[in-house]
């Protein structure tokens, strides 16, 4: 089972801060390439699509390969899709299965 990653809008955002980039475009690149189970709140969803607009005014000149915020609607919407053809029961069962095969280890 992959290692889930939760990923706050600062993060989304650092992808596009210079000062950040160096560790966050290197993430994203693993994230993109499926090493991770990416995991983000409803409250980090609606963040990103108001801020969203503000940042390619502000980086319309940078060139990216990758696009974090187009990222982050592809997960959700993958997830939606599965979901929306699970049952009730289902989805309880999918997330009490989830819960019990993933740890979370919190390290310094």
């Amino acid at each position: 089972m992959k290692q889930r990653l939760y990923i706050d809008t600062s993060v989304f955002g650092g992808h596009y801060d210079v000062e950040f980039a160096q560790f966050t475009v290197p993430l994203f690149e693993r994230l993109q390439n499926g090493e991770f189970t990416t995991l983000f709140s409803t409250v980090t969803q609606d963040e990103l699509e108001i801020a969203h607009q503000e940042i390619l005014h502000t980086m319309k000149t940078t060139e990216k390969p990758f696009d974090a915020v187009k990222f982050m609607r592809q997960q959700r919407d993958k997830l939606s899709e599965k979901l929306a053809k699970m049952t009730k029961q289902e989805i309880l069962d999918y997330f009490a299965q989830s819960k019990t095969q993933t740890t979370t280890k919190p390290c310094a």
